[in-house]
């Protein structure tokens, strides 16, 4: 047996670890396309929210009160 086939075999675990690095592999690629999936939708529902709605889209933020704000942490 050479080394790169006792590495493969893991002591003899690797019948079980190699799986689970598949899954974890899998699991981690599924999560990454569904997030870029969900941005651009995101992205494609506030394009058409702009479009209903132009003038709002060129307004600007306004800024956040400062001074007496109702909220404790606000100040902070």
């Amino acid at each position: 047996m050479t080394a790169f086939e006792t590495w493969i075999a893991m002591g003899g675990y690797g019948q079980f670890v190699w799986p689970a690095y598949g899954l974890t592999a899998m699991f981690l690629v599924a999560f990454v396309v569904r997030s870029f999936r969900g941005l651009r939708a995101q992205q494609k529902k506030l394009q058409r929210m702009r479009e209903q709605n132009p003038a709002a889209a060129d307004r600007k933020a306004s800024p956040r009160p400062q001074g007496n704000s109702p909220h404790p942490l606000s100040a902070v």
